[in-house]
């Protein structure tokens, strides 16, 4: 049965490839011709200017849509199909004439001020064209690009006219009404003749602010205006799924081997944390963990507390290099934080004594992911280096640990 399925679904996915199959574009999105679960979005840029603007541009850009998505399926959101996409950036006088027709044709001019602009172009179209400033601000030109590719900003602006001091309108939110400052927008001065401010919900988007770095939902804008949203069900019913693992909650019990050469215990507590997916192969951990030591030697009773904080990275180096998430999970992480230490002596009935001191701390480790079901996994084992350094010396404390982890429903990032 497993060979029918999968000679079935290679079957389909053929299938669906030549029904599919593109025409070279300036903006061209389709499906990979190997896999139907990768989508492959390319953007072609002719720049009409001289060597260094073509080597200006290109370096802005390639880093920036060099970037990975995902495109959950409908019915289970831990897998789906992956969205590659890259830049490709010529410049135009080097382009044939049957070449340039599958190029946005960009315009280079000197930086007199005015902002750079792109008309508003889509993915399997006709190309577009738009006139960009020399040396703009980082990301910039990742901005237009996005205009290239059928996005619309998502910010108001108002220009300040010097001829008779009035404010002109220049972009608005749509609907109009949802201007900032009660449909203000922002007030340009003879100073500062332009002035802009992020549309409600865009705050953090490249198409509101030239902050941000370009998203996962800025990319999944421009498929779904190509019509490229949805992962195929040839791909969703298939083994050869990509999954991604999402967000998880990790909480476990564990054993922490303390100290240095003058002093050592072993201690035994629990720890927590959270990681966050940026990417289907990376996310953002914030890490803790409690652990304690009593030692009785009558009439004196010692007890160490070890709490430790600590964020970083946490990688999936498989993921990348394969289409289905195999089980046991390997996870690799990297954390730097802050560990207290607080000791408490008693004497039988008398009196104690107590401390507390801290020291930076730092987490480097390894954990394997058994799967459990489709929301949990057992996290066994996951070993951690994590130093420390009081009293002026290092502690190379080792962490052994598991337990469960719950694995959040996979959302766009």
């Amino acid at each position: 049965m497993k060979r029918l399925a999968t000679l079935a679904f290679i079957i389909t996915g053929l299938i669906y490839f030549q029904g599919c199959s593109l025409q070279p574009h300036a903006t061209v999105i389709e499906p990979d011709k190997n896999n139907a679960c990768i989508t492959r979005m390319i953007i072609q840029i002719g720049i009409d200017g001289n060597d260094s603007d073509v080597i200006d541009v290109r370096e802005q850009l390639e880093p920036c849509f060099a970037k990975e998505c995902f495109i959950p399926c409908s019915a289970d959101g831990s897998k789906g199909c992956k969205v590659l996409t890259n830049v490709i950036v010529k410049k135009w006088s080097d382009l044939t004439n049957d070449e340039k027709k599958d190029f946005h044709h960009i315009t280079m001019v000197p930086n007199d001020g005015l902002p750079s602009n792109a008309h508003i172009g889509g993915a399997n179209g006709e190309p577009s064209y738009g006139t960009w400033r020399r040396n703009e601000p980082p990301r910039t030109y990742c901005h237009e690009s996005l205009h290239l590719c059928g996005l619309r900003d998502q910010y108001c602006s108002r220009l300040y006219n010097a001829v008779d001091s009035t404010i002109i309108q220049e972009i608005t939110c749509k609907p109009e009404s949802d201007d900032p400052n009660g449909g203000n927008c922002c007030t340009p001065t003879p100073t500062f003749k332009r002035c802009s401010m992020p549309c409600p919900g865009h705050e953090h988007d490249l198409m509101a602010t030239l902050e941000p770095e370009i998203s996962c939902e800025n990319i999944l804008d421009v498929l779904k205006k190509a019509g490229f949203d949805k992962c195929p069900e040839a791909c969703c019913s298939s083994h050869a799924a990509y999954h991604a693992p999402g967000s998880s909650l990790y909480i476990g019990i564990g054993y922490m081997n303390f100290g240095d050469k003058d002093i050592k215990f072993g201690t035994y507590g629990m720890g927590l944390n959270y990681t966050g997916m940026i990417t289907p192969s990376l996310g953002v951990t914030l890490d803790g963990g409690y652990y304690t030591h009593t030692k009785k030697d009558d009439p004196v009773k010692d007890i160490s507390n070890l709490l430790n904080i600590s964020a970083g990275l946490t990688y999936y180096p498989l993921v990348k290099k394969q289409t289905s998430l195999k089980y046991p999970l390997l996870s690799t992480h990297a954390l730097i934080g802050l560990m207290n230490w607080m000791q408490k002596t008693t004497v039988s009935g008398g009196s104690s004594t107590s401390s507390s001191k801290s020291s930076f701390s730092f987490n480097i480790g390894a954990a394997l992911d058994w799967k459990l079901g489709s929301s949990f996994d057992l996290r066994l084992p996951k070993v951690d280096y994590v130093p420390s350094f009081f009293a002026s010396s290092m502690q190379n404390n080792i962490r052994i640990s598991g337990g469960l982890c719950y694995k959040f429903s996979h959302k766009r990032k």
